[in-house]
């Protein structure tokens, strides 16, 4: 699931220096959205809860994501932050045949909000672990921040 590019991608700025900024995030419509076509837990968008808690996430997950880019190892906060999300969800483990190997699949067998929470950490874990890091691209355009 590379749906968690989305939610750091929420922070929208234009691209070409003008524009409003908007945090997608506090638009109910886009949030139901980005639910949806993740495949994601659904809560209730309206909520500031709901909204406080996806920008925090966010938060840690764009800091990830800058160490990432500029080839530093993730800090030992937003490692032990990034845990806290990963740990607070009682998980159901399955073995799934991918071919003529196998993965091993994890998810909140929860719901609400810690689910959807547990679900996008558990993405961002499994991109981190598989190394895909060096894949990882900002625009090079200092107004765009994706």
């Amino acid at each position: 699931m590379r749906e968690w590019i989305e939610l750091v991608n929420s922070d929208w700025h234009g691209h070409l220096g003008h524009g409003p900024d908007q945090d997608r995030l506090g638009d109910p419509k886009w949030l139901v959205k980005f639910l949806a076509d993740a495949g994601l837990p659904r809560v209730n968008p309206r909520t500031e809860t709901v909204q406080g808690a996806l920008k925090k996430l966010r938060g840690v997950l764009k800091r990830i994501v800058d160490s990432c880019l500029a080839g530093k190892p993730v800090s030992d906060a937003d490692l032990a932050a990034l845990n806290r999300y990963l740990g607070n969800e009682p998980i159901l483990s399955q073995l799934r045949r991918n071919n003529k190997s196998f993965r091993l699949e994890q998810k909140s067998s929860g719901k609400g909000l810690g689910a959807l929470l547990f679900s996008i950490a558990a993405a961002v874990a499994e991109f981190l672990v598989q190394d895909d890091v060096g894949r990882l691209r900002a625009c090079a355009n200092p107004n765009c921040r994706w």
